[in-house]
């Protein structure tokens, strides 16, 4: 008879101090969701940087997953319009749409290739690389970005 033990569990959350703020050209962006995928995608902006040289932006795509797209933010807009009459000022309802991740690298890369969100639940990890992987085969990109 074997004994197993559980492996220990990590948990992790992100300070709103240490994020990146939204450039001011894409403002309407500006939420939490894309500060964290802004924080995130600097450190791959050598690398895009690079690839947009050598292939062209609209050879550069961008797949991302999501499963709830910032509903907590919809959530607490709409406690405060329940309250207040109207949407707090800084609320957009454009920032919680499914694909406002993915334009919103897009748009801070400036690039021009297949841009989309894949939301199927737990499994859009797991989807994201294989679109990626469909989209380079196909010949349609020769780098894409893919993400959660």
């Amino acid at each position: 008879m074997t004994c197993c033990l559980a492996a220990p569990t990590i948990v992790g959350s992100v300070n709103d101090d240490s994020l990146i703020d939204i450039p001011e050209h894409l403002q309407l962006f500006a939420c939490r969701n894309n500060r964290l995928l802004h924080t995130a995608a600097m450190q791959i902006a050598q690398a895009v940087s690079e690839a947009k040289a050598c292939y062209g932006a609209d050879r550069i795509g961008v797949v991302l997953g999501t499963s709830t797209s910032g509903i907590s933010k919809g959530e607490a807009a709409l406690a405060y319009q329940l309250e207040h009459g109207h949407f707090p000022p800084s609320y957009h309802y454009s920032q919680q749409e499914l694909g406002s991740t993915s334009d919103y690298l897009k748009q801070l890369f400036e690039i021009s290739g297949p841009c989309y969100t894949v939301s199927t639940a737990c499994s859009s990890s797991a989807k994201v690389f294989a679109s990626a992987q469909r989209l380079l085969q196909a010949n349609l990109c020769d780098m894409v970005i893919v993400g959660e």
